[in-house]
């Protein structure tokens, strides 16, 4: 499928959707966080990421849930708040195992229910260095179990999902443990 609704407007897969406003503009052009990632447009797999497609909170293509698993590496998948405190002490973990993870897992956040240009401020304040999508009205709230952030979704190479962690992970070890038992990835 190539268009998926996400709420009001339609956003082709791979497209950038308009920008609603200049401060929001301003904001993209000024952030340092990467661009999303390319997706395919492939079939939702059983027991993976739901059908929808998601505009990217910087610059880069808007993304499809299923096509992320066309990279043929596992994902964590981390949805994130500006205005969520344990997200703000979580962010830093999940930034050095981006890094450290970097080539054998692939790091994706989801920013929702948030103001674009506070979002955008948040990550390059803390040095967010993996892209992320924008759910401003948190539509994927139908489609994946979050009660609100932090969660974290962890996306076998295949596109299944084969664990959701509710709240914060409070260490380096405990994300490191997770990727391990989940996604069967070592450092």
């Amino acid at each position: 499928r190539g268009d998926v609704t996400t709420g009001p407007t339609e956003i082709p897969a791979g497209s950038t959707p308009s920008v609603e406003s200049a401060a929001e503009q301003s904001a993209i052009a000024a952030s340092n966080l990467p661009p999303c990632p390319q997706t395919q447009d492939l079939p939702e797999v059983p027991a993976g990421l739901p059908d929808a497609t998601l505009e990217c909170l910087g610059a880069g293509p808007a993304v499809s849930l299923p096509g992320l698993h066309g990279s043929g590496q596992p994902l964590v998948l981390n949805v994130w708040a500006s205005w969520c405190v344990p997200c703000a002490a979580e962010m830093p973990r999940l930034i050095r195992a981006a890094g450290s993870y970097a080539g054998s897992v692939d790091f994706l956040g989801l920013n929702m229910l948030d103001d674009r240009v506070a979002a955008l401020a948040w990550a390059d304040q803390l040095g967010v260095s993996f892209a992320s999508m924008y759910d401003h009205d948190g539509v994927v709230r139908t489609k994946l179990p979050i009660p609100g952030p932090p969660i974290t979704f962890f996306v076998a190479a295949d596109g299944r999902l084969v664990h959701t962690e509710y709240g914060e992970i409070a260490t380096d070890r405990d994300l490191q443990t997770l990727i391990e038992q989940h996604l069967g990835v070592s450092r």
